[in-house]
């Protein structure tokens, strides 16, 4: 797509800003006089000129471009919602050009697509951004926008609709990802959302209960084995949706149509350690622990027991199997790379105590209860020079405030090495009980494919 070029005023070389005004008589020669202003930066000039010409040629599609163009620069936080809406009625105007339109017509129609791209983007892209942060009613606002100044953009109905997933709202969820796909019917990332709130509003209609003993549940979980058949129709090879649909039947009790998807899964050679972990995280949820160890072992081989996600699930699927033993390996594991999650230290406890080691249960009990935060969501994000930020939430677990918690985050590599460490403060005043807190790191490290390891000190 073609950068926004300022097109030279049809004046002389050395006339003087004032001059325009003469002659803008004309929305082009008003389009002219806004582009001199920008060019020489005099963004604020340009909006002025704008605003008060804009109302005498309101059918303008480049006046209206360029009024969002000054308004986004001369106040990119207050004015983006209100330039968005300049770039709406300027799609409007200037329509989709045809082959064989006028050449400034359709550049000027690859210069708003970029413009809505960029701002209405950012604003979708914040509310994403604080769904993962745990900040829900922040991340709506922003989407609720997002949806309200471009109804056509299908990212803005995604992203509401993972807000309404975050508040349980399914049907309201259901609705969104419906309306994401009708604009892009091949849009995977919806698609396999409205799988997923199928699937959560049939866990939420069994009530906890057996959801293959539920008929409503089973009618509603058959709406999402749909979606997935009929993505899978068209993507036979695609993975990640058969993982999707071989969950789906586990938990359903439908063991005969899951294990030909699931063996036909782990004989692929192009499966990598998150697929089988993800598949070994829906089974175990099924109730699948025989198939789940098979497929999160393999997943631990796969990281070099390096990465702590597969080996948590691992250990609480053994514990369900009654091989203590092979959940105390586990544990053991996940603790050296993971030594302040208080979880696994009564998991370890709980494991302890049953295979007669009394005193070494009692060690982990007070270890987890020493522990005074529990991590709720940690996210990292690329920067261009290559560094990382991570973004993590705590939540004190304890029955009273706490403060100044130090907690240290490592960079490692892909094989554990240690590339930098920063130190944090979380409750630099006070955490009461069952609240959370977010803290910011940055790493200045550039590196490719790390990890982050956290320690409570």
């Amino acid at each position: 797509m073609r950068r926004f070029l300022i097109v030279a005023v049809l004046i002389t070389a050395g006339a003087a800003l004032d001059g325009i005004e003469a002659y803008a008589q004309t929305a082009t020669a008003v389009a002219n006089g806004a582009k001199v202003r920008i060019q020489r930066s005099k963004f604020e000039e340009a909006n002025e000129l704008l605003g008060r010409e804009i109302v005498n040629y309101p059918e303008s599609a480049e006046l209206h471009y360029l009024y969002a163009i000054t308004l986004a620069r001369i106040a990119p936080q207050d004015s983006a919602s209100k330039a968005i809406e300049q770039l709406a009625i300027a799609d409007s105007l200037n329509g989709d050009p045809a082959e064989g339109a006028d050449e400034e017509e359709v550049e000027l129609q690859e210069n708003i697509d970029q413009a809505m791209r960029s701002l209405w983007g950012g604003i979708v892209n914040e509310g994403v951004r604080s769904l993962a942060a745990g900040d829900v009613e922040n991340a709506e606002a922003k989407l609720t926008l997002a949806v309200e100044l471009h109804p056509a953009g299908k990212e803005g109905h995604l992203g509401m609709g993972a807000v309404h997933q975050a508040k349980q709202e399914y049907d309201l969820a259901i609705e969104s990802y419906k309306k994401a796909l009708e604009i892009d019917p091949a849009y995977k990332n919806a698609m396999l959302r409205l799988g997923q709130t199928y699937q959560l509003k049939a866990e939420q209609v069994a009530g906890g209960g057996d959801a293959a003993e539920n008929p409503e549940a089973v009618q509603i979980a058959a709406e999402a084995a749909a979606v997935y058949e009929g993505y899978l129709a068209d993507n036979p090879d695609d993975v990640e949706i058969q993982i999707q649909l071989a969950g789906l039947h586990a938990s359903l009790g439908e063991m005969d149509k899951a294990e030909p998807i699931i063996r036909a899964v782990m004989d692929s050679d192009s499966v990598d350690a998150t697929v089988f972990t993800d598949f070994g995280f829906r089974l175990a949820n099924a109730g699948q622990f025989d198939l789940a160890d098979e497929l999160l072992s393999r997943a631990v081989a796969m990281t070099d027991s390096v990465d702590v996600e597969p080996l948590g699930y691992l250990a609480f699927v053994r514990i369900q199997n009654e091989d203590l033993e092979g959940a105390k390996v586990i544990l053991d594991k996940q603790l050296a790379l993971d030594p302040s999650n208080a979880e696994a230290w009564e998991y370890l406890a709980y494991v302890r105590r049953d295979l007669g080691d009394t005193a070494g249960s009692a060690e982990a009990f007070e270890k987890a209860q020493s522990i005074p935060l529990d991590l709720q969501q940690i996210s990292m994000s690329q920067n261009p020079d290559k560094t990382w930020n991570v973004e993590a939430t705590f939540v004190n677990r304890l029955e009273t405030p706490v403060s100044n918690v130090q907690i240290r985050f490592s960079l490692l590599s892909p094989t554990g090495e240690v590339l930098e460490t920063q130190e944090a403060t979380v409750a630099p005043q006070s955490l009461p009980a069952g609240e959370g807190e977010r803290v910011t790191i940055e790493f200045s490290e550039p590196t490719e494919n790390p990890r982050v390891k956290y320690e409570i000190l």
